[in-house]
């Protein structure tokens, strides 16, 4: 979130609620994969000491004009060339303060997610949207999908002028 608030975006608003509200405005039915409690809970699982430290470090950088954004910046060009191994390659190299935690932040909740979905979309197509990160890879959510059976189809991403995004 910090990072995101650098960026030259003049009107951000969070993709959960873009997505949301254009669910609603064609009538269509919106379902959690997990509550804000739940969210919230993963990081007690965090020790605070480490959380404290990296935001602390995080908020000197930014008083030191130390925040560039290039590591943000390679996830999301990633992100909208759709290009899963490069976003799987930044997510392990890059130490965005997760490092150490994937399996904590991302496999276990992708794991979670597929187990609920398999209730959701016995019969029916279904559009589902989640945090990059939780795409690519082995213990990603396409794959975890496609493992239990499902086929997963892109949808393109058709624009690539940054402002209409």
């Amino acid at each position: 979130m910090l990072m995101e608030n650098g960026t030259e975006c003049k009107t951000p608003e969070a993709m959960e609620e873009v997505i949301m509200k254009e669910a609603k405005r064609h009538g269509k039915n919106v379902r959690g994969l997990e509550t804000m409690a739940y969210q919230m809970s993963i990081f007690d699982t965090i020790p605070y000491k480490m959380q404290a430290m990296q935001l602390v470090k995080y908020v000197d950088d930014a008083d030191k004009g130390q925040t560039d954004n290039k590591e943000y910046d390679k996830l999301l060009q990633a992100y909208k060339d759709q290009d899963l191994s490069k976003l799987e390659e930044l997510t392990k190299t890059t130490d965005m303060g997760i490092s150490n935690f994937t399996d904590i932040l991302l496999y276990n909740r992708n794991q979670n997610w597929v187990e609920k979905l398999k209730g959701i979309m016995p019969d029916k197509a279904v559009v589902i949207a989640v945090g990059a990160g939780h795409l690519p890879g082995d213990k990603g959510v396409i794959n975890l999908l496609r493992q239990a059976g499902y086929t997963v189809k892109p949808v393109p991403n058709k624009i690539k002028r940054t402002n209409q995004i």
